[in-house]
């Protein structure tokens, strides 16, 4: 067995799987998920920077040469797949909740523990994603002229329904933005606003800072002696450098090399009968 690991974190990229529904009574339907899935491939690969498996993107060109292209039949090859991989990510194109491929892979995905997370497409070729399915999605068309349509036949203004797709910004409490402000505000007057903007930063310090705040609220220490600000406040301001970091290219990613604690916790996880 191979257990190469690079021992630069940021170097190390285990595998992605990519669950997309495929079948279909129309060779066109088909053929446009396999340009979709192409795409989401291409997207997780040059934006997320993760290595993908796309069993559509593998399959369809054999398809056509006449290798089968149903679930039953690529069911074995894809859960080996499903063993190396990390994470599943559901490209949620209309039918996606009713494929019978996409159902088993996620299902195999919970029974191992893999995190499954949720991806949709606009016709722009650009994609969200979130760890829970979108309740309402569009049908993306190869035009780039999407159609807005939802899993309901309820009458929700389109608007609405354009709305629904783009961050749930008013799902983030109030309470947070406010009080990381504060503290946000004593790092621009002490470093410089968005200092990690203009220099790269290292994750591994500002995990550790988020750390220490959450060890020492932990103990009931409610304020930094220094600041007199929320040590929650301050480990939340560390952690949204750290993404900020992340999404604009500032990030040095020093983590250690992959440990065990994602595999520990699951053992150690009481079940209950």
């Amino acid at each position: 067995m191979n257990t190469y690991c690079p021992a630069d974190r940021a170097s190390y990229r285990p595998l992605t799987y990519l669950a997309c529904p495929y079948s279909h009574k129309d060779p066109k339907v088909k053929a446009e998920r396999c340009v979709f899935a192409d795409s989401a491939t291409a997207y997780l690969i040059n934006i997320k920077k993760w290595n993908v498996f796309s069993p559509i993107t593998h399959s369809h060109p054999l398809s056509l040469s006449g290798l089968r292209g149903d679930w039953e039949f690529w069911q074995k090859i894809d859960v080996e797949y499903l063993r190396l991989s990390e994470r599943v990510v559901v490209l949620q194109l209309p039918g996606w909740d009713t494929s019978v491929g996409v159902t088993a892979e996620v299902e195999i995905a919970k029974q191992m523990g893999i995190p499954i997370h949720y991806l949709i497409p606009f016709g722009d070729k650009s994609f969200s994603m979130d760890v829970f399915p979108f309740a309402k999605y569009y049908i993306p068309k190869l035009d780039d002229s999407p159609i807005v349509t939802t899993n309901s036949t309820d009458s929700t203004n389109p608007k609405d329904l354009l709305g629904a797709c783009k961050p749930a910004l008013d799902l983030v409490p109030s309470a947070l933005m406010l009080r990381v402000s504060q503290v946000m505000k004593l790092g621009a007057r002490k470093y410089g606003a968005y200092n990690w903007r203009t220099k790269k930063v290292r994750a591994t310090v500002y995990i550790a800072a988020a750390m220490r705040h959450l060890l020492q609220l932990l103990d009931g220490e409610n304020s930094d002696n220094e600041s007199g600000q929320s040590h929650a406040a301050h480990a939340a301001a560390c952690l949204a450098i750290l993404m900020d970091a992340e999404a604009t290219g500032n990030l040095i990613d020093d983590r250690p090399t992959p440990g065990p604690a994602n595999k520990l916790i699951e053992q150690l996880t009481e079940r209950k009968s």
